[in-house]
Formats: structure tokens, C-alpha cells, sequence
């Protein structure tokens, strides 16, 4: 009996290791859980095989997509374990990490630091004598992320660290060594960094520099972009600049707005905001209901003010950008939707910045919901043309689905179905399931010859954000 009791044990303990095996040749990559930063590289050495550091936090959405649609694939993890020790690093701290997250808080800070990691999820690797050979980020499709191991198997010795130089030149700074002609490549680093206070230490010191300089020095693409986005007074020498010589500043630049696009939002802080109310800040409001008592600001009075300090121009505008302000702050989405086609149609955009774009299908997705006028709406798909052509934004698939609906409401629905058809396959490849569903939907009351834009939150459990 003891002899039976014995056997059938063992043949548990057997069927168990089966099972066990059976899920680690399924599971995808195999992360190592327990060991510390230290131990990984000492283990990688022993081994002679390359790391790979899982960089993430709780809260990113792409980190969680990777989790669920890349780690777990078979190939994935057939090329991932044979060649790396993988390591998942939490960056942030939440109150459900468990001890083995915990005991790899000092490492997460140290590799943080170290590598410069400012965007999640970020992949690290490293040779077997931990040296970082490669440094990648953002959600990969799975041949992808397998291409991205390769590269780092082969790039040994010829990986640049591309903020190597970043550190050598901050090393020379704080020691009192300042080389301006390097400082807006340092600026620019310190941003990726995300080293914010030395980052505001070397704006305010370069910004200082230029203004010790000859003004003929002045004008160059790299220093003109950088003095437009410091300028924060109508009493700034470079204000005054910039004002005086529009033409040839936006010549240099190959751009018709860029001035007023620096100048303007000086302009609405100190004639427009004190009109508005509460410095022109955002108030309290019950959505679609037009608070009473409520009385415009005097556009007239302030369409006088800034054009007897500038010109008809500069007040023409921001009169209409001060109107889109209050309008949006109050929640009347008709007068907003009229002062920002108004805007758009009358002084452009700046196409070359990808904001402007975002923008662009802000008002656009507005129009649709809110406006029966035929202009507006026209004037939104021409906008959304343009959008689509230039291919900006990521993913592509929702700027679609705006020109999609847009086209529908104006009775183009061939047109309509055919983007929305083109958004859903892209959503699908992405895995992106909310839109998925609500695309689906969409597709089949355009087919209807209904119209999406009644009630269009109810077409998903959560309302689609367009941009």
C-alpha cells in the first residue's frame, strides 16, 4: 500500500513537471523574476549570452500591449530565450508590487539614470560583458521586436550611446566650460532626458548669450525657432525683433505664420485674457448648458486695443483666437466652431507643424458633431484632406474615421465607407478592440444610411477620442 501511495507520487510529481514544461515552451519569453541587476550580469557572463531589460511601467498602455500581444507569441520567445536573459523593470512604484518588483526599485532608479530612459516601454540590451549594444522604445509588432534583437546581437562595438556626447559636454558646463555652439544640442538632449531643471538652467543661459550678440548673428533657422519659443513679454528686446522684421524672419524660415505663431500668445496674455475674466483660465460649466448672466467680452474694445499697439492683422486674428478661447472655456461650441473656421479659413495654418494637424481634427470632429452648416462642414474635410495626406499622426486609423463621418454627414457615403473600411482594418492590425468594435458599428449604419452623428457616444460603451 505504501509502495502504491510511493508510486502514484511520484507519477504527480512527474505530471506536474510535464505541465510545467509544457507552459514554458508556450509562454513566449521567459523573464527572469527574482534576480538582481547584479546577479543578471554576473549570470549573462557565466552563461556568455546577451540581456535584455524590459523597461515599464504600470500605468503605460503599450508596455501592457506588449505583455499581451508580443511576449507571450512562440516564435517570440523561441528566438528571445535562447539568445537572452530577459528582465522586466518596473520604472514606477505602485502599492500592489509585489517583493520581487520591490527588491529591483534601486536597479529600475539606477538604470533609469544611467541610460537616460524617458519613454516607455524602453528596451535595453546588453553584450555578455554588460555593455548596452542597443537601445530601443514603443510598441512593436512581433517580427518587428525580433528584428530589433537581432540588431542588437550585431552592433557589439559600433552602438553610439546618443547621449555619450551629451554627458561629456554637461560634465565640461558644470565645471564652468560653456561652449555655445553646442548649447542648443544640449538643450535639445536635456529635453529627451527629461532633465528639466538643467534643461531651464541652459535655455535661460543661452537665451542671455544671444542676447549679448551682434543682431546679425541672430538669424539663423536653429537660433530664430529657439528665441520664438522663449519669448515671453511684448517688452522682450527679441519681442520687438521679431515684430519689426516679420517678412525676413519668416523668409528665412520658409513660413508665413511663424511669427505671429510667437508673437500671438504674448499678445493674448497681456491685452486679451484681463477681458476675458479669471485671466482668461477655464471655468466651471454644466455641459450644454449656457450658463446665465453671462455677457461677451467687448471684441470691439479689444479688436481697438490691439491694433492701435500692432496692426489690423495681429488684431484681426487674435481677436478670433481670444473669441476661440472664450468660446471653448464656456463650452459654446457653435461660436467656437464659427471663430475657428473663421481662423483657419482667413490666416491658415502652419502645415509644417504637426500640432497645427491635431488642431485641425479637433475642429474637424467638433464640426461634425455639432454643425449642420454645409460650409463648415466642407471646409472640415478639406482640412482633413490635407491631414490624411500628410500622414503625421499615429495611428492614422481615427483621423479616418473623422474624414469618414464627415463625408457621410455631407451625403458622400461610397467615399465614407470606403476610409471607415480602411480605419477598421488598421485598428484591427493594431488589436485595438474598442475601436475595432466601434468602427464595425459605424460601417454598418453608414450602410443603413443613418446618421453617426445623433447620439454617436452610444454607438460605443466609451466615446471614441479622435485626436
Amino acid at each position: 500500500m505504501k509502495c502504491k501511495k510511493k508510486l502514484n507520487h511520484i507519477f504527480i510529481i512527474i505530471f506536474l513537471l510535464f505541465l510545467t514544461t509544457i507552459e514554458v515552451h508556450g509562454q513566449g519569453i521567459k523573464f527572469e523574476e527574482w534576480l538582481t541587476w547584479s546577479q543578471v550580469l554576473e549570470k549573462a557572463k557565466q552563461e556568455n549570452k546577451y540581456i535584455f531589460v524590459d523597461c515599464f511601467t504600470t500605468w503605460c498602455g503599450p508596455c501592457k500591449a506588449m505583455d499581451r500581444n508580443v511576449y507571450p507569441i512562440e516564435k517570440v520567445g523561441e528566438f528571445f530565450n535562447s539568445k537572452f536573459i530577459s528582465v522586466k523593470m518596473q520604472m514606477d512604484k505602485s502599492k500592489s508590487d509585489d517583493s520581487a518588483v520591490k527588491r529591483r526599485y534601486a536597479d529600475a532608479q539606477l538604470l533609469e539614470k544611467k541610460f537616460k530612459i524617458f519613454s516607455y516601454p524602453t528596451y535595453l540590451f546588453f553584450s555578455p560583458e554588460g555593455v548596452l549594444v542597443n537601445k530601443d522604445f514603443g510598441l512593436k509588432q512581433p517580427a518587428d521586436f525580433i528584428a530589433v534583437g537581432e540588431k542588437a546581437l550585431t552592433t557589439d562595438k559600433n552602438y553610439i550611446d546618443p547621449f555619450e556626447e551629451y554627458n561629456h559636454l554637461m560634465a565640461d558646463y558644470r565645471s564652468g566650460k560653456k561652449d555655445y555652439t553646442k548649447m542648443l544640442y544640449m538643450i535639445n538632449q536635456s529635453q529627451k532626458a527629461m532633465e528639466w531643471e538643467i534643461g531651464e538652467k541652459l535655455t535661460s543661459d543661452y537665451y542671455q548669450y544671444l542676447q549679448s550678440q551682434p543682431k546679425n548673428k541672430l538669424y539663423t533657422k536653429e537660433n530664430l525657432t529657439f528665441i520664438a519659443s522663449n519669448i515671453q513679454s511684448s517688452q522682450d528686446t527679441f519681442f520687438h525683433l521679431f515684430f519689426i522684421n516679420d517678412q525676413k524672419i519668416n523668409k528665412i524660415l520658409s513660413n508665413s505664420l511663424f511669427v505671429a505663431s510667437a508673437l500671438d500668445p504674448v499678445i493674448i496674455r497681456e491685452e486679451a485674457d484681463p477681458l476675458l475674466g479669471s485671466e482668461g483660465s477655464a471655468v466651471n460649466v454644466i455641459p450644454g448648458v449656457v450658463p446665465v448672466a453671462i455677457e461677451e467680452p467687448d471684441w470691439n474694445k479689444l479688436y481697438k486695443i490691439i491694433k492701435t499697439k500692432y496692426n489690423k492683422e495681429y488684431a484681426s486674428r487674435n481677436v478670433l483666437n481670444a473669441k476661440i478661447k472664450w468660446y471653448g472655456n464656456y463650452q459654446w461650441w457653435l461660436q467656437w466652431i464659427a471663430s475657428s473656421t473663421e481662423k483657419i479659413n482667413k490666416f491658415g495654418v502652419d502645415t509644417a507643424n504637426e500640432l497645427e494637424d491635431v488642431m485641425l481634427g479637433e475642429v474637424a470632429w467638433k464640426i461634425f458633431l455639432q454643425s449642420d452648416d454645409v460650409n463648415q462642414l466642407e471646409s472640415a474635410i478639406k482640412w482633413m484632406d490635407g491631414v490624411c495626406t500628410r500622414s503625421r499622426i499615429v495611428p492614422m486609423y481615427p483621423v479616418w474615421d473623422t474624414y469618414a463621418n464627415l463625408l457621410h454627414k455631407i451625403g458622400k457615403t461610397q467615399e465614407a465607407l470606403t476610409l471607415e473600411e480602411k480605419a477598421l482594418e488598421y485598428a484591427k492590425e493594431n488589436n485595438d478592440k474598442e475601436n475595432i468594435k466601434l468602427f464595425a458599428v459605424i460601417i454598418r449604419t453608414m450602410r443603413a444610411n443613418k446618421p453617426t452623428w445623433i447620439n454617436y457616444d452610444s454607438l460605443s460603451s466609451k466615446p471614441l477620442v479622435i485626436l
